[in-house]
C-alpha cells in the first residue's frame, strides 16, 4: 500500500486551527471552541453515520485513515473523534426516532464507554439503569452517550443462551448523567475522561439497542465488526501520534549536535536507530491499513467474515500498538531535554502518546471482551 501522510488529508487550515489550540486544550482539560467548532462544521463525529441521517457514511478503512490524520494533528482531538465516531457508527443499530432525535443538530458531540459497569432493570416500559462508567473521553462536553449494562431481572445478572453475560446499550443524554471530576492523567488532557454516574434513571426501551443485532440500515458499512472498527480506530490514534512524534524528532536531528559536534541528523547511531524504527513502524502501519481494507472488502462484496480476516485486524492493531512504542521509546533518549519540558509540544505529544497507548485494546488487543477493561 501507498499510504498518504496524514498532512495531505488534512487542508493547512484544518491543522493550523487545532494546533493552534492544542496548548488551549491542556490548560482548560477539554477541547477548545476553535477545534469544537471545526469538527462540528465539517461534521467529523458523523464519519460514520448513516447517510440518511446527514452523515458522512465513509467506508470504513478511509474513515480510519482520517482518524489518524486527525490524531497526528492533535491527539486529544484525534481520540474525542475516534471514540464519538464509534459511538455514532452505533446509530445504525438504534431506533430510527431515537437516532433521529440525537443526530439531527448541528452541535451533536456523542461519546461512548465499553466497559459495561452499570445495571439496567426492565420496566413495563423501559428500563431502570444505575452504574458509574469512568473515563468518558468528552465528559465535559459531550451530549448524547452510549454505555453498557448487564441486563438484571429482580436484581440478579441475566445470562445469553451461550451463559455470557447479557449486555444491553443504551442512548443517554447529559441532562441525565452526573459527571464525576477524576481525569488526572498524564496526557490527552483535552480528552477530558471524567467518570459518569446514573441513579435510578429511568429510560424508554427505544433508547436501548443490543450492538451487532436488529440492524436499521442496509448499508454494508454497518456489517463492519465493532470490535475490530474499535481496534483500528484506536490503533489509528496511536499511529498519527507516532507519525506526529517522529516529525518533531527528525526536525530536532536537524537541528542539534552531539557533545561531539555532529549533528544528530548525520550521525551514525542516531541515523541508523531511526532508520530500522521507522522501516518497522512504516510496515507496522501498512499491515493494519491493509487488513482493515481486506476486512472492509468482504463487508462490501457481503462476504462471508472469516475469523481469519477479523484476527488479521486484531493482530496487526497489536503489532502497530508495540512497534510504536518501541519508535517512540527507543528515540527518547536521543530527544533532549527538550522533550522533557511540559509545556512543548514535543512533550505534549510524547505524554498523550503514552497514556492512549495504555488502552486495554492497545494492550491485550482482540484478547479482551468488547465489554470490558
Amino acid at each position: 500500500m501507498n499510504l498518504p501522510h496524514p498532512s495531505e488529508l488534512l487542508s493547512k487550515e484544518w491543522t493550523s486551527i487545532i494546533r493552534e489550540a492544542s496548548s488551549q486544550s491542556e490548560i482548560e482539560r477539554k477541547l477548545p471552541k476553535a477545534q469544537l467548532d471545526l469538527i462540528f462544521n465539517q461534521g467529523w463525529f458523523k464519519l460514520m453515520v448513516p447517510a440518511s441521517y446527514g452523515g458522512g457514511q465513509k467506508p470504513v478503512d478511509e474513515a480510519i485513515q482520517f482518524i489518524e490524520a486527525l490524531a497526528w494533528a492533535d491527539g486529544s482531538l484525534g481520540w474525542n473523534v475516534a471514540l464519538g465516531a464509534m459511538a455514532a457508527f452505533q446509530s445504525a443499530f438504534v431506533n430510527r426516532d431515537t437516532s433521529k432525535m440525537t443526530l439531527t443538530g448541528g452541535d451533536f458531540y456523542p461519546t461512548f464507554c465499553r466497559t459495561a459497569s452499570g445495571t439496567a432493570e426492565p420496566t413495563e416500559n423501559g428500563y431502570v439503569i444505575n452504574g458509574k462508567w469512568d473515563y468518558i473521553s468528552g465528559s465535559a462536553e459531550a451530549n448524547f452517550i452510549v454505555i453498557n449494562c448487564i441486563e438484571n431481572k429482580d436484581g440478579h445478572p441475566v445470562s445469553n443462551e451461550d451463559g455470557n453475560l447479557r449486555i444491553l446499550s443504551f442512548v443517554l443524554l447529559k441532562s441525565e448523567i452526573s459527571v464525576v471530576p477524576g481525569w488526572k492523567s498524564l496526557g490527552m488532557l483535552g480528552t477530558t475522561g471524567d467518570s459518569i454516574v446514573a441513579t435510578n434513571l429511568s429510560v424508554d426501551k427505544e433508547r436501548m439497542f443490543v450492538m451487532g443485532e436488529g440492524r436499521m440500515e442496509n448499508n454494508s458499512l454497518y456489517s463492519f465488526p465493532f470490535l475490530q472498527l474499535c481496534e483500528a480506530c484506536l490503533a489509528a490514534v496511536v499511529s498519527g501520534l507516532t507519525l506526529h512524534y517522529l516529525d518533531l524528532a527528525n526536525a530536532y536531528f536537524s537541528s542539534r549536535n552531539t557533545p561531539d559536534g555532529v549533528l544528530l541528523a548525520e550521525d551514525r547511531v542516531v541515523q541508523g536507530e531511526l532508520g530500522r524504527l521507522t522501516r518497522k513502524f512504516d510496515a507496522a502501519r501498512e499491515k493494519l491499513f491493509y487488513s482493515v481494507s481486506i476486512l472492509w472488502m468482504a463487508c462490501a462484496e457481503h462476504k462471508p467474515l472469516y475469523p481469519s480476516l477479523l484476527n488479521k485486524v486484531s493482530a496487526a492493531t497489536a503489532v502497530l500498538a508495540q512497534v510504536s512504542r518501541e519508535t517512540v521509546n527507543d528515540l527518547y533518549p536521543f530527544c533532549g531535554i527538550s522533550v522533557t519540558e511540559q509545556d512543548s509540544e514535543f512533550n505534549r505529544v510524547w505524554r498523550d502518546f503514552q497514556t492512549c497507548g495504555q488502552h486495554s485494546l492497545l494492550v491485550f488487543g482482540g484478547i479482551t471482551s468488547l465489554y470490558y477493561r
